[in-house]
């Protein structure tokens, strides 16, 4: 498990910083997600509470996988 530096913007697959509230790209409040898509070497990852839980995913993939967390708000 990984630390998470930075994450990924849902809405527009921009990188930010981890502790971004707000996607500076698009505006996208990101305060409420729990789960948030992370870069993982060439793929993506998952990470909760700032750490890397899920490796190895497509960015369609981790959308969707985020998304799903969010909605249940699983931690």
């Amino acid at each position: 498990m990984g630390i998470a530096e930075r994450k990924i913007c849902p809405s527009c697959a921009g990188i930010i910083p981890a502790e971004a509230i707000l996607c500076s790209f698009c505006g996208t409040n990101l305060k409420s997600d729990l789960n948030t898509i992370v870069p993982d070497g060439k793929n993506f990852g998952i990470a909760v509470r700032g750490q890397i839980r899920i490796h190895g995913l497509k960015l369609a993939n981790a959308k969707k996988i985020a998304r799903i967390l969010n909605e249940l708000k699983v931690s």
